[in-house]
């Protein structure tokens, strides 16, 4: 299965013919027009041209483009190794994913940042996020949904992350994409 197919299995209905858009224009445009008709999701470039040099040398490719455009969504979320910007942030992205498809639970981190100080976790290292990624998956496959992180290599201290259902997640995995790396919390 393509990027572009597991994509659309991620973007609500309504939202399907503007990504299919989305994706005809970076195919078929120039990396300048592309950039211009789409600043919300190059905001991070200063210049068309600094933009298109990293296309034609493929640090940003359409897959880069497509977590960027479920990002931009609130479909995904970005968070830094060296820390959530703060406490309980990650918590209420995956609390507001699981409402918007429908789950009738809530994780809770409230326990978990007393525990990653008592066992001296630091933000520096990527360790309180990479436990707390933990914590999160953990709960969130008691109640049959996963954690996944969406990795475009253009943004090395970043990672994107989306909370699927377990056999959506199951599907992402399998399916050997390219230019995005998929995994599970354990394997990031």
């Amino acid at each position: 299965m393509e990027l572009r197919e597991l994509i659309c299995l991620l973007t609500p209905e309504e939202e399907r013919s503007s990504l299919e858009e989305l994706i005809g224009d970076f195919e078929e445009e120039e990396p300048e027009s592309f950039f211009d008709r789409y600043p919300e999701l190059v905001n991070g470039y200063d210049s068309a041209q600094t933009f298109a040099e990293e296309i034609r040398d493929r640090v940003v490719t359409l897959g880069t483009v497509l977590i960027w455009y479920l990002a931009e969504r609130g479909l995904l979320m970005v968070v830094d190794w060296d820390g959530e910007e703060e406490e309980n942030l990650l918590a209420s992205y995956v609390n507001y994913r699981l409402e918007s498809l429908g789950a009738d639970f809530t994780v809770d981190t409230e326990e978990f940042y007393p525990w990653a100080e008592e066992e001296g976790l630091e933000a520096e290292d990527g360790s309180l996020v990479w436990s707390l990624l933990q914590e999160v998956d953990r709960q969130l496959r008691n109640q049959g949904f996963r954690l996944l992180g969406f990795d475009t290599f253009c943004e090395p201290d970043s990672i994107y992350l989306g909370v699927l259902p377990e056999g959506l997640a199951d599907t992402f995995l399998r399916a050997g994409v390219t230019d995005v790396d998929i995994a599970a919390p354990e394997d990031l």
